[in-house]
């Protein structure tokens, strides 16, 4: 990887932790509820924290080159995109919006807040300065963020809404289709990148 001033390593870790604690958080919720939903964002989460360590371990090795790296997360980018699309379209055909209690729903309004802060600031150092790594790291927090925020609007939903109404499942519909789009665009620029970098 691109050598970087600041050695993003420990905050990829802690990123990496936020991920893997979101992804527990889940795992839980989806065990005690029985509900797919949640054991997938638990998977999703875990994909993503064992992205962000080969990004980050890849670079301190030296050992895999940019392009490499950019293209298998590129591919698992696209897999969690269709794999998001399959679970809203699940949630809609079953018309399954689980109430959350107090607690739950400030738990993940948390993470939620704290993924998409993580995201900006991954925006804003990937701007200043566009190496891989941080582009990478950027793609990932970015695809945590969307995740967290689909979790936040089912919760929301099944609390204040209801799962059979025309609104809910537009809205399901809409926020699915959009986080389909943004993941499966990430992964695209991510391929492009890595074909760029492989033909120089």
């Amino acid at each position: 990887m691109d050598h970087v001033k600041r050695n993003p390593w420990i905050p990829a870790l802690l990123g990496m932790g936020w991920n893997l604690l979101y992804a527990i958080f889940n795992g839980v919720l989806g065990i005690v509820s029985s509900s797919y939903w949640y054991i997938t964002l638990c998977a999703f989460y875990l994909v993503l924290g064992l992205m962000r360590l080969l990004a980050v371990t890849s670079d301190r090795r030296k050992g895999m080159p940019d392009a490499v790296v950019m293209r298998l997360i590129g591919f698992a980018m696209i897999l969690l995109a269709v794999v998001i699309s399959g679970i809203t379209l699940l949630t809609i055909r079953e018309q399954q919006n689980p109430v959350r209690d107090t607690v739950t729903m400030i738990t993940i309004a948390t993470f939620t807040f704290l993924l998409a802060g993580l995201s900006v600031r991954n925006i804003i150092r990937a701007y200043r300065k566009p190496t891989a790594l941080l582009i990478i790291l950027r793609n990932i927090s970015c695809a945590a963020a969307v995740g967290s925020m689909l979790s936040l609007e089912r919760g929301m939903l099944g609390s204040f809404g209801d799962a059979s109404d025309s609104f809910t499942k537009v809205m399901e519909a809409v926020s699915g289709a959009v986080a389909f789009l943004l993941l499966v665009l990430m992964g695209i620029g991510m391929l492009r990148m890595a074909k760029h970098r492989s033909i120089r």
